[in-house]
């Protein structure tokens, strides 16, 4: 769960140190990697079937609520 209380807060999805590519990227992800937290919600980071690999990381705007994280 991320949330931004209501105001946009800009935050990057990178796949092995790089924008994760939109064939990959959840729903909520925009080009580049791009994600814009506003309501605290689940938001859809990542598209992988269970043979993919690498190292996920979000960068997440200072003053963004991250709560949990559900993978699967």
């Amino acid at each position: 769960m991320l949330g931004g209380g209501g105001s946009p807060l800009e935050g990057q999805v990178l796949l092995d140190s790089r924008p994760i590519p939109a064939t990959l990227a959840g729903d909520d992800v925009g080009p580049n990697g791009r994600l814009v937290v506003r309501d605290h919600r689940l938001y859809r980071l990542v598209e992988l079937d269970e043979r993919a690999g690498g190292r996920l990381t979000v960068r997440l705007a200072p003053r963004t609520r991250a709560d949990a994280f559900t993978f699967g």
